[in-house]
């Protein structure tokens, strides 16, 4: 029996992953699909990896998933995420790199869910997220937003731009939250979904509403803005535990798209040391470092 079923998903003839890891035999595969596999993340071009993420999105649970990534070396031997940089030249000449977030996270746009998310590694640039110190209407209605998928977007080289997916981002997108605990401010955004974004508080730290060290007011509201990233899971990334977080870049303060649910005036970041910081006025050019899927 071939180990490599084929089903379609979407429309998409994609191959289905089946137990590589019982068939030794199939740990020197080179080319399934049309990817060839390469040794490491970083090594693939973004044309090569154009197809894995539709084979991750495709099979039928996580388990699978990472079974594909472990198999094609985008995770290591224990199937966890370290941070594997790819580097990456935006047009103007800035150089930075990318890693991958984790699989099988994100809600496309276009319907399923996305292989592989990724992040910016570095600090990227600077931006204010509004050019008043508010933070009313939450990431949707930003600044930043707009900047990133507009302005910043253009600036991803050729071959990598087609390959974004837009995707839905669940964020408080009211402001100020007057009652503690409301997740009902959290929602997608109304204009559509994002090719670029923000990573929120916890997509980076985790579940707030179970960690009584913080005492951050109205955790179930932060929490309802996405879990943890495996990346972060993997670097066992807390409000603990953070340095991590850490990145280099202009100023290294890097912005969040969780607003501060206690006032009408910030936004959160991740600080220079790694950790959450929740008084940063919105007019602030702090740093950035976006997050998209494949």
């Amino acid at each position: 029996m071939d180990p490599w079923g084929e089903f379609s998903s979407g429309g998409v003839q994609v191959t289905h992953f089946q137990a590589m890891e019982a068939r030794p035999e199939n740990k020197n595969l080179a080319i399934v699909s049309g990817v060839v596999r390469r040794a490491s993340f970083a090594e693939y071009s973004w044309a090569g990896l154009k197809v894995l993420p539709q084979m991750i999105a495709a099979v039928r649970s996580d388990a699978e998933g990472l079974a594909i990534a472990k198999a094609y070396c985008l995770v290591d031997k224990d199937g966890l995420l370290q941070g594997d940089e790819k580097p990456l030249e935006l047009k103007g000449g800035t150089k930075t790199s990318v890693r991958i977030l984790g699989f099988r996270h994100d809600e496309l746009a276009a319907g399923g869910i996305a292989g592989i998310s990724l992040e910016f590694a570095n600090v990227s640039a600077t931006h204010r997220m509004n050019p008043s110190p508010i933070n009313v209407g939450g990431w949707e209605k930003s600044e930043m937003r707009s900047w990133l998928n507009e302005d910043y977007f253009a600036k991803l080289p050729d071959d990598l731009r087609p390959l974004v997916e837009p995707a839905w981002k669940l964020t408080n997108n009211v402001g100020r939250v007057r009652k503690e605990n409301d997740v009902s401010v959290v929602r997608r955004n109304a204009d559509g979904p994002d090719r670029l974004w923000l990573l929120s508080l916890s997509e980076v730290y985790g579940s707030f509403s179970s960690k009584d060290e913080d005492k951050l007011w109205s955790p179930s509201t932060y929490d309802a803005e996405g879990a943890q990233y495996q990346l972060y899971e993997s670097k066992e990334v807390s409000t603990t535990s953070y340095s991590f977080c850490k990145k280099d870049g202009a100023y290294s303060l890097w912005w969040l798209r969780s607003l501060l649910v206690g006032n009408s005036n910030s936004f959160h970041c991740v600080y220079r040391d790694g950790g959450w910081d929740g008084w940063i006025f919105a007019d602030r050019g702090w740093g950035v470092s976006p997050g998209f899927c494949f």
